[in-house]
């Protein structure tokens, strides 16, 4: 197998597993460019990570190999794939084997219809839409063109709450696939005159709309719409429920730093009740074979845990929360929550609650931050750790493009 520079642009990888143990025992055939990327990279790592050259032998007789073109062997390739230091992830986010086979993945091939929130999405359907999307990220990086598999599809914005990073995201993936999308406001539109929700859909629907991608501050409302609309409903928040696209998004920049998610742990940090971004996160991780730590101030917890499963607890401190996790969800803190009586002051919640340099020390040395946006700088976490190394909160916003774009694609396309 030779792989050149053209298929190693950034962005493209995952670990893909049967990939490694289909091509075991066979070379890989690089290219001078891609060695000269793979030694830069792996040299970044340890810088990044300040960590000392001693003891990571077997990596650096790999980059000593001879170059133009080089044998690299798949078994110690994926030796490193599975090492436990910056390293694996090295390797396994820049695997030139991952994009072998890619492809946006079939519409209509998941065994869902809508998406109104991940609890109950089967492991298969949520692997596919974050193949799909790692697929369409890597095209967003090299800054293709893509199959207009949304052609001809009418795709209804129905926000009846406010957005922008949710609103501009999914326009954006609609536009890429060929969509010529509709925005509806709900303070200029009929709802506005007393008109219910069921009808100013069914008008909607009348006009032709195919897909209604719904944000809505009443939980329940995603759900209730799929059940009255033939339409494809895609649920872009709903109250205190679920942001599914956003768990999506999430999951898939996890698993680009960190393979595949079984087995990691992940804590999640902030106010769980209230946040749907939490709770999207909750049902994909574990699905996906993580364990979920939860930790915030006791009203901002959930009332019954158990009922997230068994790979989802609540810690006994944020110490313990923190104590080797590979990844750290923070959420922000909504200020009407201190006015409500749920927190005594935002100086009390960065004291005990908030993340800096120091107790991010407690997560492995190069665990993941993610926040879903907007930030309260120096609230749930300082600058320095927003802004850090390990911070991947914009990786967050891009992937939050090509995971649309797979959820519109797979539930909407047509065949190109």
């Amino acid at each position: 197998m030779v792989v050149d520079h053209h298929d190693f642009a950034f962005g493209h990888m995952a670990v893909v597993d049967h990939d490694v143990d289909r091509l075991a025992g066979k070379p890989i055939e690089l290219d001078h460019l891609v060695w000269f990327e793979l030694e830069q990279i792996v040299q970044g790592h340890f810088r990044a990570a300040q960590m000392e050259m001693d003891g990571h032998s077997d990596v650096l007789q790999l980059l000593q190999i001879e170059r133009s073109p080089c044998r690299f062997p798949v078994l110690d390739f994926q030796r490193i794939l599975h090492c436990d230091s910056c390293f694996g992830r090295a390797f396994s986010y820049y695997n030139p084997l991952a994009m072998t086979n890619a492809a946006p993945g079939i519409p209509g091939s998941l065994s869902i219809k809508h998406m109104p929130g991940l609890r109950g999405v089967p492991r298969e359907d949520l692997r596919a839409i974050l193949d799909s999307a790692q697929f369409f990220r890597a095209g967003l990086d090299r800054r293709d063109s893509f199959p207009k598999s949304l052609a001809g599809v009418s795709v209804v914005n129905l926000f009846f709450e406010n957005s922008t990073r949710t609103r501009l995201s999914f326009e954006t993936a609609q536009k890429k696939l060929g969509a010529s999308p509709m925005n509806f406001t709900a303070s200029s539109s009929s709802a506005a005159k007393g008109e219910s929700l069921r009808d100013t859909v069914r008008n909607i629907e009348a006009m032709g709309a195919d897909v209604f991608v719904v944000r809505h501050s009443s939980a329940g409302v995603p759900k209730f719409l799929a059940d009255h609309t033939s339409a494809v409903v895609i649920n872009a928040g709903d109250g205190a429920c679920e942001h599914p696209t956003q768990g999506l998004l999430d999951a898939l920049t996890m698993r680009q730093h960190l393979g595949e998610l079984e087995g990691r742990e992940v804590a999640i940090i902030g106010d769980i009740r209230h946040s749907r971004v939490a709770r999207s996160n909750i049902w994909a991780l574990s699905t996906l074979g993580a364990r979920v730590r939860l930790w915030g101030p006791a009203t901002l917890l959930p009332r019954s845990p158990n009922a997230f499963g068994s790979s989802v607890t609540v810690a006994q401190s944020l110490d313990a929360a923190l104590d080797g996790a590979d990844a750290v969800v923070l959420l922000r803190i909504q200020h009407e929550r201190q006015s409500s009586g749920m927190l005594p002051s935002l100086r009390e919640y960065r004291q005990s609650f908030g993340i800096d340099q120091s107790r991010l020390k407690l997560a492995r040395p190069e665990a993941l931050v993610l926040h879903p946006g907007p930030i309260n700088r120096g609230v749930e976490v300082v600058s320095e750790v927003a802004d850090g190394h390990q911070s991947v909160i914009l990786e967050q916003v891009t992937n939050g493009v090509a995971v649309r774009m797979a959820c519109l694609h797979l539930l909407a396309g047509r065949a190109v």
